[in-house]
């Protein structure tokens, strides 16, 4: 999963990360919304009922059919695709033997053309009512729990019935369904998972094969165990040695690890066995041109007692060996972590070969995603440190060596900082200093912002609110930490509040709002206003809802293919220009990746959709995009996601699109991710 960090949400080209597990929502006229419905879904069930669902208000036309999909009450995701128990799902009538796991679930169904949706109905409730009293279950697994750590749980609740056996389920978005590598041995669960999993478990009772009582649900999370690695050069020499280390967190006995040198144009591949030992995980190579174009991966594997291994972790940089003329001279920054944590050290390693002369200058400068190259403070000679905070995420880091012997300035590659806490809000806190206890008019009101720990930010806003007024108001051209203005008597009661930002304004972290207290006096209001030159064009992500859960891979009707639906999440865009110029947003995503596998892009395709926008505003879907399987770039390229003509498209509009990944019959199973991104001009 890709997260969304507060300078990413400031961009005009934003990610959300594709994880193979759910479906799309497609809006329709109002009109053929009032006939598309379901009926015959009763207002309860108990287990071993028949649900007995129809469609009313369609009819198929040739090449036309349904789908039946549920989700849990209260998602907003696609659900999962349904057949039922009968034969005629398809075509518009669904029987499903109903247990205790459909409870609190919805259903709806979509009118098809091939694989694109025309249309789709409302949801339904389904109200299941257990059988007999359920059991409980409790998540006895560490927190937080990694793959390797002993998965456990344990059932709670009254003993079982003669004829009664019990059956641990497991959900993401989608329908309860068995969790797998999993024993459960009296009333203790075991789970040997070879994947990570953020879901829910829940016990059924099960009698006569069918499920009559279902546990609450309880959270349950394990993840990947972090590998990083750093020391690796951007490019060797032949000759030269490779120097790499590697740290794992959180560490565990019985961890192995290995270093797989991959060929990137042949696949093949070389195992080093790294033995146990976390502490000593380095690895030394003679770098010749062979080994140019090849992927260093370090993996953390765990040895279940059952016989099946799992990847507890993996990292890995790229290998580059150049043959040019000794005489040739070479910058290069050293590899850097995959990620950091907030507050852990950034080491930035460059290397020069020749070494620096007496006279040789190195200037550092980094940039901001979308930003400018600026200097980076107190940054001399081939290593600089910076500690780890959330305003680095995404930075590239470059430098340029200036000989004293004369000649062109020789520019390192940029390096690109990653910090990553997983969701953990920043470490800094802003405070307010120097208010006083009251002030007179005609006072000087001096105020100071501070933040801890230190940030390498320093652009800073200041807003007021005065007493009556609804929300805080900027103060223009007020930038620094340090804020003087003079008290007039419309400031009592205002509150006052800092906020640190990135260069572009996108806020980081702010103040708790301080209260001014300024007794009477003769006062003054200024009044700004927004020049009809000014304004921005923005698309932006929720970055609470920027992951895309997709279904299961399915094999297509023809068993040629693999298919998997899904519903790209709501992708926002805000025009604020008066001249109203017009625009266009794209999307482009790159190969999906399971460990070592790879899926082209191009097997991903989409239909656009508008769900959004101001009355008469003019905005409309792209054209549908085919997955490229048998021919066609798919989204492997940029392709309009909506456009708004010239004169239209101002306000914010929302878009999305229902995803079709086709995958090759060929394709390794596991779980796929890839990351799409969407550009606005």
């Amino acid at each position: 999963m890709i997260t969304e960090t507060p300078h990413r949400r400031r961009l005009a080209a934003l990610t959300g990360l594709v994880t193979l597990l759910a479906g799309l929502l497609l809006a329709g006229s109002p009109a053929r919304a009032a006939e598309f419905a379901i009926t015959g879904v009763a207002a309860s069930y108990r287990p071993g009922d028949l649900l007995d669902a129809r469609v009313a208000g369609v009819t198929l036309d040739t090449g036309q059919s349904f789908q039946w999909r549920v989700r849990p009450i209260g998602s907003t995701g696609a659900g999962s695709a349904i057949s039922g128990t009968g034969a005629d799902a398809a075509t518009g009538h669904l029987e499903q033997v109903v247990d205790a796991g459909l409870d609190d679930y919805e259903l709806s169904v979509r009118l098809r053309s091939g694989t694109t949706v025309l249309h789709q109905t409302a949801w339904t409730p389904i109200a299941v009512t257990d059988l007999v009293e359920p059991l409980g279950v409790e998540f006895t697994g560490p927190s937080p729990a990694y793959l390797g750590d002993p998965i456990t749980g344990a059932i709670t609740g009254r003993q079982l019935d003669t004829g009664e056996t019990v059956a641990l389920v497991a959900r993401t978005t989608g329908r309860w369904t068995p969790a797998l590598f999993t024993t459960i041995d009296g009333r203790t669960i075991s789970s040997e998972p070879l994947s990570p999993f953020d879901g829910e478990w829940a016990i059924q009772v099960v009698r006569d094969g069918i499920a009559v009582a279902q546990s609450e649900p309880v959270a349950v999370e394990y993840g990947r165990r972090e590998v990083l690695l750093e020391g690796v050069q951007g490019v060797y020499r032949v000759g030269q040695t490779l120097r790499v280390s590697g740290t794992v967190h959180p560490v565990k006995d019985g961890l192995r690890y290995s270093w797989i040198l991959r060929d990137n144009a042949t696949f093949e591949a070389q195992t080093f066995d790294a033995g146990t030992d976390p502490a000593n995980l380095a690895l030394e190579l003679p770098m010749t041109l062979a080994e140019d174009d090849h992927t260093l991966t370090l993996v953390a594997w765990w040895d279940y007692r059952e016989g099946h291994t799992a990847n507890a972790g993996q990292a890995a940089v790229p290998i580059n060996v150049s043959d040019a003329d000794p005489s040739t001279p070479l910058l290069f920054f050293n590899s850097l972590g995959d990620h950091y944590h907030q507050g852990s050290p950034i080491n930035l390693q460059l290397a020069a070969d020749p070494p620096l002369a007496d006279g040789d200058t190195v200037a550092w400068e980094w940039r901001w995603p979308g930003g400018n190259w600026t200097a980076v403070p107190g940054a001399t000679g081939l290593s600089h440190q910076v500690v780890a905070e959330q305003a680095l995420d995404g930075v590239e880091v470059r430098a340029t060596l200036t000989a004293a012997s004369g000649g062109d300035p020789l520019v390192a590659e940029p390096v690109t900082i990653h910090v990553d806490d997983h969701g953990a809000p920043p470490h800094q806190r802003v405070t307010i200093g120097g208010v006083a206890d009251g002030y007179a008019a005609g006072d000087e009101i001096t105020l100071t912002a501070s933040v801890e720990p230190g940030s390498v930010l320093d652009r800073w806003e200041w807003y007021v609110q005065r007493a009556g007024e609804s929300e805080p108001t900027l103060i223009d051209g007020a930038h620094t930490a340090q804020f003087r203005t003079a008290a007039t008597a419309d400031l009592h009661g205002a509150t006052m509040t800092a906020r640190l930002t990135f260069a572009d304004g996108t806020p980081y972290v702010e103040s708790a709002p301080v209260t001014l207290n300024v007794e009477g006096g003769p006062s003054q209001r200024i009044v700004a206003t927004l020049p009809e030159d000014e304004g921005a064009l923005v698309v932006s992500v929720d970055p609470e809802d920027d992951v895309v859960t997709m279904s299961d891979f399915e094999l297509g009707t023809a068993a040629d293919r693999w298919t998997s639906t899904g519903d790209l999440r709501p992708v926002t865009v805000t025009d604020t220009r008066a001249t109203a110029p017009g625009w266009v947003v794209s999307g482009q995503v790159g190969d999906f990746t399971n460990g070592g596998d790879i899926l082209d892009g191009k097997h991903l395709g989409w239909t656009p959709l508008v769900t959004e926008q101001p009355d008469d505003g003019g905005v409309t879907p792209g054209a549908a995009v085919t997955p490229g399987l048998a021919t066609g770039d798919g989204l492997s390229i940029s392709n309009p996601l909506a456009s708004a003509p010239a004169g239209d498209g101002t306000g914010t509009s929302r878009l999305g699109a229902g995803l079709l990944i086709e995958a090759p019959t060929t394709l390794v199973p596991g779980t796929y991710e890839a990351t799409i991104t969407f550009t606005a001009i």
